[in-house]
């Protein structure tokens, strides 16, 4: 009796334990809110309030946080590049999309536009056969909703140089690009940080041909033929902190174009955040719209952003997600130009907040991916402009020919990112 007794005693603190963290455990899973991920800024911010009613919406710098989250199973969905989206597919960690259950549509390509599908095509072939095992080969398009279509340009303020002697000379290389702004008053210029799409462009002066491909044996050159890019075109080194400015978020690159008191005067950015800066009333109430102005280098790597979604969860979880980020995100994307018109147009009068992609679009500002999407932001965003022509240069994407970036390993990528951060710190 007495060692049932002490026996008893020795328990109730482990039992009153077991109750408490058992209590905690209960409240954690009743609260538990599955993790959506997505790049800094890719949203309108009035529509996050409503995702986070059912999911945790977190937002990242580095894609590599993503890929990382899906790998251990602690993000079910989220926004990622395409040529990292690979490595994740081929490791089963990416489900298929249900486009016929989630949004009542058998083939998504029909709504894409022709430079997002060359886009999706080109990955096909880095498929490892068949992902899911249904007896056929499977496609990149399955795995990803695309969401936006860049490609990387320079732009630079004409309030803060002369730009009436610059002259291209209808050589739109990297290098010739960058002499040209600095010959003629750049004295600074502020870079995307992006270690891979940065690194591509070295290819450019490869005995003149543009290669988008980076392995583990050409990584460290691509590299240094960037860094020579940089050096021959601006008579300074990348890891010249005076003059290079490499920044990871791409809204400080546009910001510190337009502002009037930073010494930055042109940038390398994607294309859609050029287009931002174009507006620079919007960030700054005392510079003018269109002191921006834009350069596109002959070879641009290109990359669709794009929704993807974890094959750790079931599929009526997937359809319940893709439900639900359909009502508030997505909705758009799979619509006619005129199916848009009938609902936002009436008479002369646009109701930009209507559908969720285009509302989404005004705050964004990148290419759309849809068709649908991008003729009529096409046809009616810009009408208001004293230059129409020239702001619909920035939104549109001359893509005759694609540059892709071929898919790179973990191992790769964090090779890319170790050597490059080498560089700008040696």
């Amino acid at each position: 009796m007495k060692i049932k007794k002490i026996i008893l005693w020795l328990l109730l603190p482990l039992l009153s334990l077991g109750l408490f963290g058992g209590l905690i455990v209960y409240k954690g899973l009743n609260n538990y809110k599955p993790k959506i991920y997505n790049y800094q800024s890719y949203i309108n911010p009035e529509f996050i309030p409503v995702i986070e009613k059912k999911y945790s919406y977190r937002e990242y710098k580095n894609n590599s946080e993503f890929n990382v989250a899906i790998d251990n199973n602690k993000a079910i969905a989220g926004i990622s590049t395409d040529y990292m989206i690979i490595d994740l597919i081929n490791s089963k960690k990416l489900a298929k999309i249900d486009f016929k259950n989630a949004f009542g549509i058998e083939d998504p390509k029909i709504f894409y536009t022709d430079a997002t599908i060359k886009q999706l095509d080109f990955f096909d072939k880095y498929i490892d056969g068949d992902i899911d095992g249904d007896g056929q080969n499977d496609s990149f398009w399955e795995f990803i909703i695309p969401v936006w279509l860049n490609n990387k340009v320079f732009v630079y303020n004409s309030s803060k140089i002369n730009d009436s002697n610059i002259d291209f000379k209808n050589d739109y290389s990297h290098i010739n690009i960058l002499k040209q702004l600095t010959e003629n008053g750049v004295n600074g210029i502020s870079w995307t940080n992006a270690p891979i799409e940065n690194s591509v462009i070295g290819s450019e002066i490869n005995n003149g041909k543009f290669d988008t491909k980076i392995d583990l044996n050409n990584y460290k050159q691509r590299i240094e033929q960037f860094s020579e890019i940089v050096r021959t075109g601006t008579g300074h080194e990348m890891n010249n902190g005076k003059f290079n400015i490499f920044e990871d978020d791409s809204d400080v690159v546009l910001q510190n174009v337009i502002d009037p008191n930073s010494f930055i005067e042109a940038s390398y950015l994607f294309n859609g955040d050029a287009l931002d800066a174009y507006w620079s009333s919007d960030n700054f109430t005392n510079v003018e719209d269109g002191t921006i102005k834009l350069v596109k280098p002959e070879n641009s790597p290109s990359f669709i952003d794009g929704f993807v979604i974890s094959s750790s969860i079931s599929k009526q979880k997937q359809i319940e997600l893709l439900v639900d980020m359909n009502d508030v995100f997505f909705r758009g994307k799979f619509m006619t130009k005129l199916e848009i018109e009938e609902e936002l147009v009436d008479g002369d009068k646009i109701d930009w907040e209507g559908i969720p992609s285009i509302y989404n679009f005004d705050y964004v500002n990148y290419t759309p991916t849809s068709k649908g999407e991008y003729e009529f932001i096409l046809e009616n965003y810009f009408s208001d402009e004293n230059d129409p022509e020239v702001v619909k240069s920035f939104y549109s994407l001359d893509m005759k020919q694609i540059f892709p970036i071929s898919p790179l390993t973990k191992e790769l990528q964090s090779k890319i990112s170790a050597e490059f951060k080498r560089k700008l710190r040696q």
